[in-house]
């Protein structure tokens, strides 16, 4: 494959340059083509290209690789030689230094209970809660809501939201963090709902700066490497958002640039969006940053292994030069680091240990052996007995597509409201399952690891592992999906006879989680020891 494809998004005109590392190799889905080098002729028809972050979007493309193009294709086609766009002439100016306006920086106020825990109570909350902490002065975490200080507006925005009594472990250390205006990077484990981490921060940032006037662009810039985070994110910023008079906007890939820039033009003071979308609405200035002061990355680490680093700096260069950056990683690599040396200065880290899976952390673990072919009657069984509330969600994972249309079918079969989610589907089809499923018109969600993988849902009481995962961190990623608040919830795996090597995964999962263990696994995994 070349180095480049040209395509142009469905709703748009101009055609423009992708990096091929950025787009799978099956990247047509309506046509029969392996190779998007070879699709040489141009239709009214759109496809379907999808991009290593999983998520489809709605193109003609036009596969050229750039070198063959500059010796061959100018002579054949002028009008597509003019179409590859110059860096140099679309690149935007930073914000002139005469224009800054100051803005309030440090909103944190500490409350009295917050500043009389001493550091040995702070240290050891953390140790406990599995948390490291890097950096000079690093706020002390809030432990019950009263500590907050929060308005009303964002106190009821986080009850809609979560209808907890006290922040969670991740929200007790960053929220401080965030409204002192401190630079961090946090590294926490998909799922962490980290979202409220920074958006909550974001609204009381925007909602204490002077107004905005019609030409400015967005206060708080966040920034999320795939539609469905994006989507996400968007969601609890127009929820706490609305409450303080406050607009989101969402741009993400698949959607219309033209009905994104409508929404903009309505006045925005928080902007979502996914980097390449973002890089496109600042070179055709259809935004500007000179009002950012509040910038996130979200999954930074994906961002840099899709290929984002220079859309990330970027953006990053034509904010304020005084703003305040966030980054959320699920892991440390190693090309992180520059990032982080280049863009956070006198930076806070912060470390999250994701908890153990245990009866005390309110999930229960169990364990069936069963033949293949007993399965799906199991299955209908085991959903048929737990859900009992209409509040009640499962989430069944799969390992192939084929099987989450079978599966869910047959559920539906068996009366029980399945619907299915998976990465073949059409971007509009997820969406509308994703919304069936969080609306509770739908209980039992049978899905793919990837297609659920940016996923947070409230109120699962269930998650089945239908295949069982390969590894101790595949079942800890589907396990994070159980959250019913004030309820216990469990996890449910199958295992047939000749999956010995999962056997003795899980046997070391339930161990580590001192959960009780099915004698027929015990012997699976033995068996496995003693063959070798």
């Amino acid at each position: 494959m070349g180095d480049h494809v040209l395509l142009k998004w469905a709703s748009e005109d101009k055609w423009d340059v992708y990096p091929v590392r950025n787009i799978k190799s099956q990247t047509v889905v309506c046509q029969q083509v392996d190779d998007p080098k070879y699709v040489t002729t141009l239709t009214n028809q759109a496809v379907q290209v999808l991009w290593q972050d999983d998520e489809y979007a709605p193109a003609y493309i036009l596969g050229i690789d750039i070198k063959e193009m500059a010796k061959n294709l100018r002579k054949k086609t002028s009008q597509l030689a003019d179409a590859v766009p110059s860096a140099a002439s679309k690149a935007p100016a930073a914000v002139p230094a005469a224009q800054l306006q100051p803005f309030e920086q440090n909103l944190y106020e500490e409350h009295p209970a917050t500043a009389s825990r001493s550091i040995a109570e702070v240290e050891a909350y953390r140790k406990a809660k599995g948390v490291l902490v890097k950096g000079n002065d690093v706020p002390k975490p809030i432990l019950a809501f009263d500590e907050s200080n929060f308005l009303d507006f964002v106190r009821k925005g986080i009850e809609a939201l979560r209808h907890c009594t006290s922040p969670t472990c991740i929200e007790a250390h960053s929220w401080p963090i965030a409204l002192s205006c401190r630079n961090y990077l946090g590294i926490a484990e998909t799922g962490s709902h980290r979202a409220l981490t920074y958006v909550l921060p974001a609204v009381i940032h925007v909602s204490r700066q002077p107004p905005r006037q019609q030409q400015d662009g967005p206060i708080a810039v966040l920034v999320a490497p795939t539609r469905q985070l994006a989507k996400t994110i968007h969601n609890v910023a127009s929820n706490l958002g609305d409450r303080a008079g406050l607009r989101s906007v969402c741009a993400a890939n698949g959607d219309s640039m033209g009905g994104q820039f409508a929404e903009l033009k309505k006045g925005c003071h928080i902007f979502v969006a996914m980097p390449r979308r973002l890089i496109q609405f600042l070179e055709e200035g259809k935004v500007n940053l000179h009002r950012c002061t509040y910038l996130v990355f979200d999954d930074v680490d994906r961002m840099l292994t899709m290929g984002c680093e220079s859309h990330i700096l970027k953006i990053a260069e034509l904010c304020r030069p005084d703003h305040q950056t966030i980054m959320w990683a699920t892991s440390w690599q190693r090309n992180l680091t520059a990032l982080v040396e280049d863009l956070l200065n006198d930076y806070v880290e912060i470390r999250f240990s994701p908890p153990p899976l245990s009866v005390e952390n309110g999930v229960e673990m169990t364990v069936d052996v069963c033949q293949d072919e007993d399965k799906e009657e199991r299955l209908a069984e085991l959903l048929g007995n737990v859900l009992k509330e209409k509040t009640d969600g499962a989430v069944v994972f799969c390992d192939t597509a084929w099987k989450v249309d079978e599966i869910s079918f047959q559920l539906r079969q068996c009366g029980l409201p399945a619907i299915g989610l998976h990465g073949k589907k059409l971007q509009n089809e997820r969406d509308w399952v994703v919304s069936m499923f969080l609306r509770g018109a739908e209980n039992v969600l049978v899905t793919t690891d990837k297609a659920a993988h940016d996923l947070n849902f409230e109120n699962v009481r269930l998650v089945v592992n239908y295949d069982c995962p390969d590894s101790c961190e595949g079942y800890r990623h589907r396990s994070r999906h159980v959250k019913r608040p004030g309820a216990p919830g469990a996890v449910h795996t199958f295992i047939v006879p000749n999956q010995g090597l999962q056997a003795k995964m899980l046997v070391d999962v339930f161990e580590n989680a001192k959960q009780p263990l099915n004698p027929k696994l015990r012997n699976m995994a033995k068996n496995v020891r003693s063959k070798r």
